[in-house]
């Protein structure tokens, strides 16, 4: 059983998102991922994350998939990161326990820009890294369950 990626990216916070991409891949490649079995998708904002996801899921292909969410969500002086936050996260949640996929998470929150970096510019570290892994991890034990 192959297994694909598909990290479907919110393009707000550009030099943040730069770092979790490339993070993320670096991580999946340094697991013996291979490129081809990468797909990247990018939208306007975290909200259409888990619209993007939902719309491939509904496509039906028949590839073996798990979905990376990324994005960089930044508190203000609203509370409008926070229901940002909170409504993609259930929503990722949601799709994902109604359509039997995994999707990983990693749409990072902060109370500011220097944390933000923090968590998604660097190298092994950053939440980016961490997504990598965790797919990588659970496409192996659903793997291993089918062998």
């Amino acid at each position: 059983l192959e297994m694909y990626y598909h990290l479907v990216v919110s393009e707000f916070n550009e030099e943040l998102i730069s770092g979790l991409v490339d993070n993320t891949i670096n991580s999946l490649i340094d697991s013996e991922i291979k490129k081809e079995n990468i797909e990247v998708s990018y939208v306007s904002g975290a909200y259409e994350i888990p619209q993007v996801i939902s719309y491939d899921i509904s496509k039906g292909k028949i590839l073996p998939k798990i979905y990376i969410a990324l994005g960089a969500v930044i508190d203000g002086e609203t509370n409008h990161a926070q229901m940002i936050i909170s409504s993609t996260g259930k929503a990722l949640l949601d799709l994902s326990i109604k359509n039997n996929v995994f999707i990983i998470n990693e749409i990072v929150g902060a109370p500011s820009y220097k944390c933000a970096y923090i968590r998604c510019v660097g190298n092994k570290d950053t939440r980016g890294w961490y997504a990598g892994k965790a797919a990588v991890k659970i496409a192996s034990n659903i793997i291993s369950n089918y062998e």
